[in-house]
């Protein structure tokens, strides 16, 4: 139980985030969008697809809404992005549910770097083949150089252990 309780904290995050950000973005830092990434990543993977998928639900809106204020494609590049990455990440976690603690944990762990640098690059990969825009690798590194990963990760290691625990008492 005490486990849904962290995925709906990390669900109420994710809403504000993106809710305050889309308000102020100017004013949003870098690093709260990389949070929000963070968690994004880490929610399929130690919760499942469902709660993945419903985390991704206030960024859906939030790229959308940006679809039809701003009128570009970009948003909805970027929903896809992220939409292909939590799907990934969903499948990936229910498999490596089943395997020990160890290989489980390193498993996760080298998914969700993986998938903090990858979800950035197909966005990007997908602007420049469509919009014909440059492709900033600066900018693809963005989340992954956060002070939010290293947090996210030790969050998305506890929850990979304690599974094993809890597995291991019944």
């Amino acid at each position: 139980m005490r486990k849904k309780h962290l995925a709906y904290c990390l669900l109420l995050i994710e809403l504000v985030i993106q809710i305050v950000g889309s308000i102020y973005y100017k004013q949003t830092p870098q690093e709260v969008w990389s949070l929000s990434n963070a968690i994004l990543f880490m929610v399929p993977l130690a919760f499942g697809i469902r709660f993945g998928l419903l985390c991704l639900i206030p960024l859906a809106v939030s790229e959308i809404v940006w679809f039809c204020k701003l009128g570009a494609i970009g948003p909805l590049l970027h929903l896809f992005a992220f939409a292909v990455t939590v799907i990934v990440l969903g499948l990936a976690g229910k498999k490596l549910k089943h395997l020990p603690t160890p290989q489980r944990v390193t498993g996760s762990c080298i998914l969700y770097e993986l998938s903090l640098l990858g979800e950035e690059a197909l966005y990007y990969a997908l602007r420049m083949l469509i919009l014909n825009r440059p492709f900033p690798w600066a900018d693809v590194t963005g989340s992954f150089l956060s002070w939010a990963n290293p947090l996210v990760l030790l969050l998305l290691v506890y929850c990979c252990v304690s599974d094993q625990r809890l597995a291991g008492e019944r």
